[in-house]
């Protein structure tokens, strides 16, 4: 086994715990060290225990993988525990960031939306563009709909965008009051 290559001795890793089929899995970076095939590979095994009602503990610094993965999630910084509870919980704390799929002129659209502050527009094709945009809570996304809605544009789609590594920085993040950058 000397041999194998790190991703290789993931993988039999990951084998020897699942061949007996234990009620409990405590994973250590299950993905270090894999390509995207065997990282997805991992990911699709460790959600089928999951599916099946195994416990799974997992250690990661991939939180997009984090994310993807687990219900409940703990964070620590430096030793002190800054979360701990369902994901849903953490994106109740962070400014709503949506994101829209909008079908009608472009100039009426950044007329109704030029009230939020900072806005990413990007062209689709010629009827459609795609808008991201942070919004202070869901009233403020209400009035956004009913703006873009009274100027005369489609909505074809709206998604919350949620990033736990940007509500972990939030959480670990030092607080820059008071600091010189001298």
């Amino acid at each position: 086994m000397k041999q194998f290559s790190k991703g290789m001795r993931q993988r039999l890793g990951l084998a020897g715990a699942l061949l007996h089929q234990p009620d409990l899995l405590i994973l250590d970076e299950p993905t270090d060290g894999l390509d995207p095939a065997g990282r997805k590979m991992v990911r699709d095994l460790i959600c089928e225990a999951k599916r099946e009602g195994k416990t799974i503990f997992l250690n990661s610094h991939l939180l997009q993988e984090v994310e993807q993965i687990s219900d409940q999630v703990a964070i620590l910084d430096q030793g002190t525990l800054k979360y701990c509870g369902a994901i849903s919980g953490l994106q109740q704390k962070d400014t709503l960031r949506i994101e829209l799929e909008l079908r009608g002129a472009e100039t009426e659209a950044q007329a109704a939306l030029d009230l939020y502050g900072e806005v990413d527009l990007q062209r689709v094709d010629e009827q459609r563009y795609r808008v991201r945009l942070n919004l202070a809570d869901q009233s403020a996304v209400d009035q956004c709909i009913d703006g873009l809605r009274a100027g005369g544009i489609s909505i074809l789609s709206l998604k919350q965008l949620f990033s736990l590594e940007g509500a972990f920085l939030k959480l670990v993040a030092p607080d820059d009051e008071g600091e010189d950058s001298a």
